[in-house]
This record gives structure tokens, C-alpha cells and sequence, in this order.
């Protein structure tokens, strides 16, 4: 579905990838794990082409995607939710989702009730600022809004950082339920999540990939990756 091959990458100067490589099948989550500044962001935008490579191609669905805009892709069916949880502060939630449904041309009626069955909290929620939410709420309606118009792929950068874990709790039943529905690579910190969830795991450190695990018994070993954190 995805193919990542030999990939540089530089911010002016100095190269932040280093002959990165990565495969992704329809409908597996793979996990990025590595200490900060590893590369982790930097593949997610080069992926998404909010960062352009300098060596290396990028393949989704055997078609080269190395030149199409953000925006274009994310009509193909590829939607990247960034760190910083960033939502419309000053609109509802309620006009946060249409602003998505109109994008996917999608109707509003059909996105609130995906919403509400995939956060049924949203209900009392509708008509609040997005920007009153909580850091979890936040993160879920991002995902949510990702999700409409049934993307193919999903690119999601530290979804559970600085959430407590009652609210971890909720982001993890999401992205159980979107398991096996829609194929994602994502940067997360918290290994018992990726021990649970994750088909295969890339380890990078210093902008280089050490170590590719694609056994889903190794990748629920948490000792296993403990030691690229």
C-alpha cells in the first residue's frame, strides 16, 4: 500500500533522514518509537509531502506521490493529524466537523453521527468551543474529522502525549475500533499501547532506521523496544 524507499531528507544543511525505508500493507498499523528528535515527525511530513526528500521515493498504492500537495493527498485518502492538537479554537465542535464534512463532501448529518458513535461524549459537546476541550477531547476530535469520507491512510503523530491515562484509555478504544478499517502509521510514546495494537514497529534514532519488527509477538514484547527510548 505504502512504500518508503531509501529516503534523505535535509532542513537546510543538515540531513534529518538517512536512507529511511519503510513498507506498510493495507490495513496494518505500524508504530514509530524513538527518543525525541529521532526523525519520527520529520518522516510523517516528508510522507505527507509537508517536507520534500531529497533522495528516495514514496510510493502509495504503486502510484509516486513525491510531488502531489498535502491537500491532494489528503483527497487521495491520505489525512496526517499532527502533534500539537491543534482544532478551530474558535468554532464548535459542531462547525469543526462540518468544515471536515464539507472538505470530504461528506453530509453533516452522516459526520455527527459517525462522531457520536465513535465519542458518544460529543453529544453534550456539539455546541461548545473546540478550544474548551480537554487535551484528549482535542485529540479525538481530530481523529475523528480524519476519519471522515473514509480515508486509506492515516498518519498520527504522538496522539496520547500529555494525556492522562483515564484519557489515554479513550484514545486507544478509538484507534482499537479503527484497526483492520483504515491502515496507519503512527509516532507514539506509551509502549503498552504499541504492544497492543501495533502489526509492525520501526525504530529510529538519529534520523537513522535501527530496526524494523513485523512479528506481532516480537512487537508485543515491550522489553523489546524499552531499549530505542
Amino acid at each position: 500500500m505504502l512504500s518508503v524507499d531509501s529516503v534523505d531528507v535535509f532542513y537546510g544543511h543538515a540531513q534529518a533522514l538517512h536512507n529511511i525505508s519503510l513498507e506498510l500493507k493495507q490495513g496494518e498499523f505500524a508504530f514509530m518509537v524513538g527518543r525525541n528528535g529521532a526523525g519520527k515527525t520529520t518522516l510523517l511530513k516528508t510522507i505527507c509531502s509537508l517536507l520534500s526528500c531529497k533522495n528516495g521515493s514514496i510510493t502509495f498504492e504503486n502510484k509516486d506521490i513525491q510531488k502531489l500537495r498535502t491537500e491532494l493527498l489528503a483527497q487521495q485518502g491520505i489525512r496526517y493529524i499532527a502533534q500539537d492538537k491543534k482544532v478551530f479554537s474558535g468554532l464548535t465542535v459542531k462547525e469543526n466537523l462540518q468544515l471536515a464534512s464539507f472538505a470530504a463532501k461528506v453530509s453533516l448529518t452522516e459526520t455527527i453521527d459517525m462522531a457520536l458513535e465513535i465519542y458518544p461524549e460529543f453529544k453534550d459537546l456539539l455546541n461548545q468551543k473546540a478550544g474548551m476541550l480537554s487535551g484528549g477531547q482535542k485529540e479525538i476530535l481530530l481523529i475523528v474529522r480524519a476519519l471522515i469520507g473514509k480515508p486509506k491512510l492515516l498518519l498520527i503523530d504522538e496522539p496520547t502525549e500529555g494525556l492522562a491515562s483515564i484519557v489515554i484509555k479513550d484514545v486507544f478504544r478509538l484507534l482499537k475500533m479503527m484497526k483492520g478499517e483504515v491502515s496507519a502509521i503512527i509516532v507514539e510514546q506509551n509502549l503498552k499501547l504499541v504492544s497492543q495494537l501495533a502489526d509492525r514497529v520501526y525504530t529510529l534514532r538519529e534520523g537513522h532506521m535501527v530496526k524494523e519488527i513485523s512479528n506481532t509477538k516480537e512487537c508485543a514484547i515491550m522489553e523489546e523496544l524499552e531499549a530505542y527510548l
